[in-house]
This record gives structure tokens, sequence and C-alpha cells, in this order.
């Protein structure tokens, strides 16, 4: 199989795993959302926000520097694990000793506890992002999406079944704790990477300086997008940043389904051709090109769509999340630029400059959102918004100056997408001004529908059937799916 195909076909599976993913996550939400309420949400994503901050250094770069690498020893995924689980352990430590001091600087005492379990995950992730590497390596996507979507389905199954039990805010902390105890063993099968203890100074010398400077621009990268959480959750309270944190959920839950999985194809592909820039730069303009076409239209749909979505899916309790929502998705267009710029930048370990532009970023949004939080969560999303253009500009002038490529060849890669979804904008808003005209007071539910059976229905023919020479051979693949399902009907 060529790498094209390669690539190709593990996108495929990683977005077929996320759209799974997204819909169960979709399913188990709507329950979670009636059964406990908003801030059950908000306490669950201030000790996530520390967690995680500090998760970034115990092992994403570690796991990265593995895929990245361009020859790989068999000792080498032990001394990396070995490393990992040693860190894990420290970290472990230090947030059950922390807890009080947390708990006492937001005046709650329940985040005691609440740190202390949730802090168990570092034990585990030794195991689970080790082997992950290496399925990521070996570019089995097949496998890795499988294990990825039952982690998850295992994981909402014990929320849902905690929550209705009533265990409130810890049917969140428990489940992917209990999710990941009752994966790893069936990982470690499917990977065929049996894990050992072993500390080799060499290995850790050559995998340790990308792991590190991986792991340390993880770490400012995820402080990033949780710098407005944390000041809403000090400044507003946990019920708000509830409200908050699903607009932020949904916004991203596009570029999650599709960024993230042509990110990891596109970076193991990127890494193996890392000498060889006009392979890596065809690669770079056509992500972004499938990219932003696939993705653009879920954020346009959402821009008309929020309040009606969250109200007939969450409930009216909701709605206060629904502004920020459509503030928010004005980013689509930045992220189907940055994930790419991103797989480019860490295949050819450009991490140090990535993370000067990072610093940079958080300074920014640090100083925007302290001083528009005063106009609540539509001046944080809208501060959010602005600096993500800033961000993504420079971090593509990195990916496209370290590939020699042209500034015009990022609008030649959006164009496609820019038409399409330029018809689908008018189309919403004819359906919209349609439906209005006919019943003033359609059921939020029924125009929902309607919108999206029109928007969607217009956004394919387009697609598949407007003479765009650069998606020619996309919407070819379509239609030969969609006449082997009609032969099989």
């Amino acid at each position: 199989m060529t790498l094209g195909n390669s690539v190709r076909n593990g996108t495929q599976w990683l977005i077929t795993k996320n759209v799974g993913i997204q819909v169960s996550q979709f399913i188990f939400g709507i329950a979670l959302a009636r059964l406990l309420i908003p801030e059950d949400f908000g306490l669950v994503t201030t000790v996530q926000i520390f967690t995680g901050v500090v998760g970034m250094v115990a092992g994403g770069g570690v796991a990265m520097a593995l895929v990245q690498s361009k020859e790989l020893g068999l000792r080498d995924y032990d001394v990396m694990f070995t490393v990992q689980l040693i860190i894990g352990i420290l970290i472990f430590t230090g947030f059950y000793l922390f807890a009080p001091w947390f708990a006492l600087a937001f005046d709650n005492p329940g985040y005691v506890e609440l740190m202390r379990v949730a802090a168990i995950d570092f034990l585990w992730r030794p195991f689970y992002s080790t082997l992950h590497a290496s399925l990521q390596r070996e570019m089995r996507f097949k496998a890795q999406a499988g294990m990825l979507f039952f982690s998850m389905a295992l994981s909402g199954i014990i929320a849902v079944s905690l929550a209705w039990q009533d265990y409130g805010v810890w049917s969140l902390i428990l489940s992917p704790l209990i999710s990941k105890l009752i994966t790893i063993p069936l990982l470690m099968i499917l990977a065929r990477q049996p894990l050992k203890l072993h500390l080799n100074r060499a290995v850790i010398q050559k995998l340790g300086g990308y792991g590190m400077r991986m792991s340390v621009n993880n770490l400012v990268v995820y402080v990033n997008r949780q710098i407005d959480n944390i000041i809403i959750s000090r400044l507003l309270g946990p019920a708000t940043l509830g409200l908050y944190n699903k607009a932020v959920s949904l916004h991203f839950t596009p570029i999650d389904i599709i960024g993230q999985p042509a990110y990891q194809t596109a970076f193991r592909a990127l890494s193996t051709q890392q000498d060889d820039l006009p392979s890596s730069r065809y690669l770079y303009f056509r992500t972004i090109t499938l990219v932003s076409v696939y993705t653009l239209p879920l954020y346009v749909g959402l821009w008309w769509l929020a309040a009606p979505f969250i109200e007939v899916v969450y409930g009216a309790h909701w709605l206060g999340a629904a502004e920020p929502l459509r503030i928010l998705v004005l980013a689509g267009i930045f992220h189907c630029v940055a994930w790419p710029s991103r797989a480019v930048i860490a295949a050819q370990d450009r991490l140090g400059a990535e993370m000067r532009i990072q610093i940079v970023y958080g300074i920014l949004l640090t100083a925007g959102c302290l001083i528009t939080v005063r106009w609540g969560l539509n001046g944080i999303a809208g501060t959010v918004i602005t600096l993500r253009a800033y961000q993504t500009w420079r971090l593509f002038r990195l990916a496209n100056t370290t590939l020699a490529g042209r500034g015009t060849q990022l609008l030649a890669a959006l164009r496609p997408a820019l038409l399409l979804n330029a018809i689908l904008f008018g189309t919403l808003w004819a359906a919209h001004v349609g439906f209005n005209s006919l019943n003033a007071n359609l059921h939020p539910a029924w125009y929902l529908l309607g919108m999206c059976l029109a928007g969607g229905t217009v956004y394919a023919a387009c697609f598949l059937f407007l003479p765009i020479k650069v998606l020619a051979s996309e919407a070819q693949r379509w239609k030969q799916t969609l006449a082997f399902w009609r032969r099989a009907g």
C-alpha cells in the first residue's frame, strides 16, 4: 500500500472512530446533562484543568517521540514506558498531597477527594499512551480506532449508570478510570507489545529530547486552552463555567471528528518524509483542503442552529451556552489551518518555534480575558476568536516557511471549502426565512430537522456534482461508494 493510501485509510478509520465517539458522547451527553446539573460539570472541569496541565508532562510527548523517530529499537518502548511510569507515580503523589491546598484556594472542600481520585489516571497513562503509540507508529489505525471507541463507549455507559444511581459528580470522575482499567489488558493483547521495566541512558537521550520538547509544547497549548476556563471558574463560578464548557466542547466537536485524525495520520506520514519537502508540502496543503471541506459545513450549521440545537438536545436550562457557541464557531476556519500546520511543525521538529508562538498567544489571551470578563461569556468568546486568528496565522507562516511553500497556496487550498460553504450559508439563510414565513410558532425540533436536511442536501449535491477540479477524485470516491450501497440495497 502506498503512503498516500495508508494516510487516506488511516484517516478514514480514525474519522469513523471519531464519528462513533462523538455520536456516543452526544447520546451519553444528553443523558448526563439531564441527570446532572451544570455545577457538576463545572466542578469536574476545574479539576481537569489542573490534572490536564500536569498530564502534558506525564507522557504525551514521549509517546509522540516514539511515533516521530526514524528508527526504533525493540527495547525503546520498555524504556519510555518505565520513564512514564516513574513520572506518573511522582505526579499522583504530588496531587494527593496538593489536594487540600487546591480545595482551600477554590473555597470548596469537596475538591480534595475529587482531585485525589482523578489523579489515579496518571498510574494508568503509561500503559495507555505507550501501547497506542505502538499502534500509531505501525499505522495500525483500524485497531487503534476500535480500541479508542470501545474505551470511550465503555466510559459513557459507566458514567450514565453511576449518574442514574445518584452518584452526581463522581459519575464523571470514576467512569474514565474504570474504563481504562478494563481496556488496558485488551490493548496489550491487540498491540502485541509486552511492556517491561527497563532503563537505558542512551535511549532516554535519543528520544527524551524530542519528547520533552513535545511535552512542554503540549503543556503550553493545553494551558492556553484552559486560560478562559480558569478565569471563568475563579471569577464567575462553576455554574457559569459549566455553560461555557458546553459551548467550548460543542465548538471543538467538528475539528475533533475530522481534524485530529488528519493530524495523527499526517504527522506520521510527514515524519517518514521529513527530508522530502515537495511531498510534505503537497500533503500539507492537501490536508488543509480536505479538512476544511469536511469540517467547515458543520461550523456553518452550528452558527445557524446553536440555540435550537441546545434547547432540543440538552434542555432550556443550557440555553446560556448558545450565544457563546455562535461566537466560538467562527474559529472553524482557523482550526482547519492550525491542525495541519502543527502536524508539519511536529514532524519537522520546529517545536521550539511553535512554543514561542503559543506563549505569546497565552499571554495575550490571559490579558484579553481579564479585560473582557466584565461582558460575560460573550466577551470571553470574542477574545478567544480574535486571538485564535492571530495564532493560526503565526502557525501557518512557521509551517509554510519550513516547507518552503508560498502564501498563495493557502488560499488555493481553502478555495473549494469557501465556495461550497458560501453556497451552504445562502441555503440556510433562505431556509430560515422560509420556515419563519410559513410558521412563526414552528417547534425548534422541526426547525432544526428542516434546516439540517436543506443544508445537508445542497452541500452534498454541490460537493458531488460541481466541477471543482481539486475535489474531483474525492467526489468520485463518494459516488462509487454511493453506487455500491445502491447496488447492495
